[in-house]
Order: C-alpha cells, then structure tokens, then sequence
C-alpha cells in the first residue's frame, strides 16, 4: 500500500479497496470472496484534495470498527453508482440484534446480486498464538475467538439468504440468484518474543499474503521494543490503515509509552493497539501491548 495521503479517512478508505483479505478465495460451503470495485489511484489523491464528501458520509459515524468499516464500503457503492440494500438479521424472527451486516448488492453492469458479511472484530482477530489451529487465536479483550467467527460467518452470516424469513424481503427488493460472498480484512498478530515464521503457522484459511503485526505483555516493552522509534497510539476507529500527519502531543518514546502502559493498565485491562514510527513519522510496525496477566 505505497500511496501516501493527507487524511486519515481517505486513507483508512483506500485500506479498504485494498488491502489484502484475511482468508483465502477458497472458501468452504460454496461461499466466494467478494471482490470489491476498483477505484484508481487518482480518485484517492484527488479525494484527498478535498474529502469534504467523505467526511460528511461520516458523520456521526459510530467509532465501532466494524460499523466504521461498513460506513466506508458504502461510501465506495455510491461513488461506484451500485444499488445498494442494508439487510439486517433483524429481519429474520427471532434473531437477536447483530453487530454484523449483511449487505445485498445489484451491480449496473452485470446485474446480479451477492451477499456481503462485515465481521465486527475484523482488524483484532488472533493475537495469542502461532499456530495451524484456529481456535488458537484470540482478539484482544479474549471475547471472540477465530474458529467460532469462521464458522458463523461461512455457515450462519453468509447463508442468511436462504432463511425462509428472508424469501419474501428478497423478492420484495427483486433480488434474485443470490450467490454468497464474504469480505474479510485484519491483521493477524503474533507474539513479538518468536521469531516463529507466521505463514508456516497459521490456519489454512489464512491468506498467505495477509496483514501481519505483533503482540507483546507489558513487561516485554523494555527488551523488546526499538529504542530508537517513535510510538504512538492507534485509538478506534483508526485500526486500519498506517497513521497520516499524527501530531506531535501524540508520539512517544519507549521510554514514555512504557510509562503511559503501566499507568494505564493499573486501571484497564484492554490490550492498546501501538504502531511504530520511522524517522519520516511512516509506519514500520503494529501490535498490541497487553497486561502481563492476559490472556484473560
């Protein structure tokens, strides 16, 4: 992702368009990977220029990343003129309220429609262990664990069009061959103290070509970060794309984050997300710092 911009929320949407997915295109359960309109570089510089749009479009917007997220993709449908469709699990008896949206699509082009699940954690999956078994792999707050978002998300989310409660709203909206499709994106986040390659150690599912950051208990900071980087904070929604213009009152030596960890965790136990900064204030690396006592 060499492209360099001005606002974050232009960066954080050039993230989504392209940035790899976290699974594999070979999905079990007839599902496919959803492939995402192609927008060129010069819309993204351009956007920067003036991102008035954008920031409208976000407005109020949530700072939960999986509805950040969805705000983002819906921006690129109506800049990519596709008729668009919220369906929610709502919608179906008895179904609790979900995080998660399904989003049924008609492209103008080859007017056909497909199913779209936005997994809520889907930057935070996976961060205690390298190892080929999902359900090895745990989010930050240890809530949601890999297998289990997997297997709801390919056998449940995806499916929702095949729900008999579904048929009628379906057929109300002239959404017809549905086939379903899911968009996941993330980082996977592996223990900072092995040096354990990830892409010989990670489940099959797994895209070889994925995100990858690091992961580390409080008390490492001293041995293992780089001294001589700057630090800063990534705070939510801002889990995506590599930080743009981070302001001075923001960054922070080793020496200062380890201090602002330890203050920090004599109060919270939620892992903080940090990235590595070069001289030229790019990022070099993320992970997560956890309490000594996590998991949880």
């Amino acid at each position: 992702m060499p492209i360099q911009l001005q606002h974050q929320c232009v960066s954080d949407l050039y993230w989504v368009t392209h940035s790899p997915s976290l699974f594999t295109s070979s999905l079990p359960n007839q599902v496919e990977s959803f492939a995402l309109p192609e927008l060129p570089l010069d819309y993204f510089k351009n956007l920067d220029k003036n991102p008035k749009a954008l920031l409208k479009h976000l407005e109020n917007c949530s700072t939960r990343i999986g509805k950040y997220f969805e705000k983002l993709l819906l921006f690129i449908y109506q800049e990519c003129h596709y008729e668009k469709i919220i369906f929610s699990q709502q919608v179906i008896k008895n179904k609790k309220p979900s995080a998660n949206s399904t989003l049924f699509y008609k492209s103008p082009l080859i007017n056909q429609s497909s199913t779209l699940k936005l997994p809520l954690n889907f930057t935070s999956p996976s961060i205690i262990k390298i190892s080929k078994k999902m359900h090895n792999w745990l989010g930050p707050n240890c809530k949601d664990r890999l297998d289990l978002k997997f297997n709801q998300l390919i056998y449940q989310q995806s499916q929702l069009s095949k729900h008999p409660d579904s048929h009628n709203y379906l057929k109300q909206n002239q959404l017809n061959n549905i086939q379903p499709a899911v968009l996941v994106k993330g980082y996977l986040f592996t223990p900072l103290h092995l040096a354990t390659s990830i892409t010989t150690r990670t489940p099959e599912v797994i895209n070889p070509e994925s995100l990858q950051g690091w992961w580390t208990h409080l008390h490492h900071i001293p041995a293992l970060l780089n001294a001589d980087s700057t630090w800063i904070l990534l705070n939510k929604p801002h889990w995506l794309a590599p930080p743009t213009r981070p302001d001075s009152s923001q960054l922070f030596t080793k020496t200062k984050l380890y201090q602002h960890c330890l203050d920090y965790f004599k109060k919270q136990q939620a892992p903080l997300l940090v990235c590595e900064l070069n001289k030229n204030l790019q990022e070099q690396s993320r992970g997560f710092i956890t309490p000594n006592t996590w998991p949880f």
